[in-house]
């Protein structure tokens, strides 16, 4: 009551005390989970303009559960295209909770509202629809083009893009990935530049399936520029998703021997961070050993590799014993087995498409 010690409001600033309206308004908040049980279809949709966002999504939920949702679609897809947007937030949620094809139209318009949380909420609602999002495919696919930002300078009222990181989920993680090599490929080489791009490492790590299993020779040979960047390019933020996108893409361009990809191999094993890197840099050494002697400019590097691990254990930054010896061993293994190889598959450039032939190939 005295207010002298910090945790009891000693220099609180009173312009940030809650009011009783205020209080009476968050605890009824805070109550809303149990509350709406009980509540009509018309104050749940009442509810989408509350200022909670978490009310708002309890609202939704629970009048996407009740039996009259889907005669109450029409309704909803009115109030999904309305000017309030804490309402076309709960309407969003509530229509891809139900999953109509009907939603798809003003769901697909939303995706670049102005408001992020509106283009969230309807890009989570297109990824819950799943396989009923597929007629919409390349509208949404360009909806992600379009909203795309530059990754610097940083937006710090959105520095991770959120929604466009929530729409790549939705292509390039559900079954909408299965319309990806049905629409025009331009369109879908646009949309894999612009999440490749994206600051966060989770909205990039989607494009892994992708990259390791829906892009053909003639695909990563007109993406390999895009690919080649997002190897050696970690995102700045979510970084701990980093190696998805990273180890996928050097995947496709060793899969097809471009040059770029051996020294992109050993950058990304010095760079790849301690977690996993036991297991991981064998991954990435038997893909510079593809190479044979065409990886024989990088084995300085590799060499240098072993001796930035060993000074890692020095500094504590990574256990030492056997986690340690796989990664050298590793790299001493390809080391060895660059040194005896005689020859290399034809190469070919992110550069220029031509094929560079080995000397006795």
């Amino acid at each position: 009551p005295l207010r002298n010690l910090v945790i009891t409001g000693r220099d609180a600033d009173a312009s940030g005390w809650l009011d009783k309206r205020e209080a009476a308004s968050t605890v009824a908040a805070g109550r809303f989970d149990l509350d709406r049980r009980d509540l009509s279809p018309a104050e749940l949709v009442a509810a989408f303009g509350n200022w909670s966002p978490i009310v708002r999504s309890w609202a939704a939920q629970e009048l996407a559960a009740r039996p009259e949702s889907k005669a109450m679609v029409p309704e909803l897809i009115k109030l999904a295209d309305s000017g309030d947007p804490h309402q076309i937030q709960g309407a969003c949620e509530a229509l891809g909770l139900i999953n109509t094809a009907e939603a798809l139209p003003v769901l697909v318009k939303q995706l670049a509202h102005p408001d992020r949380w509106v283009r969230y909420k309807a890009a989570e609602a297109v990824k819950k629809m799943g396989g009923t999002a597929k007629p919409a495919i390349e509208d949404i696919l360009k909806a992600l083009v379009a909203t795309a930002e530059p990754s610097w300078p940083i937006r710090w009222e959105d520095p991770v893009q959120i929604a466009h990181g929530q729409l790549a989920a939705a292509v390039f993680s559900g079954p909408l990935r299965e319309e990806l090599n049905k629409v025009d490929p331009k369109l879908r080489n646009q949309t894999i530049r612009a999440v490749s791009t994206n600051p966060d490492g989770m909205a990039r790590a989607t494009l892994e399936h992708c990259f390791q299993n829906q892009l053909s020779e003639e695909d990563v040979i007109a993406l390999a520029p895009v690919i080649l960047a997002a190897v050696e390019s970690p995102s700045p933020a979510d970084t701990m998703f980093n190696n998805v996108i990273r180890m996928a893409g050097l995947k496709a361009l060793t899969k097809y021997h471009f040059e770029e990809g051996i020294a992109a191999a050993v950058g990304l094993a010095k760079t790849q961070g301690g977690h996993g890197s036991e297991s991981r840099t064998g991954e990435i050494m038997e893909m510079i050993t593809g190479y044979g002697s065409a990886a024989k400019p990088q084995i300085p590097a590799l060499r240098e590799l072993i001796a930035s691990f060993n000074a890692e254990v020095e500094r504590r930054e990574f256990p030492g014993g056997e986690l340690n010896n796989q990664r050298v061993g590793a790299v001493e293994e390809a080391i060895k087995a660059i040194e005896a190889a005689k020859d290399h598959p034809p190469l070919r450039s992110t550069k220029s498409a031509s094929r560079k032939m080995g000397p006795n190939n």
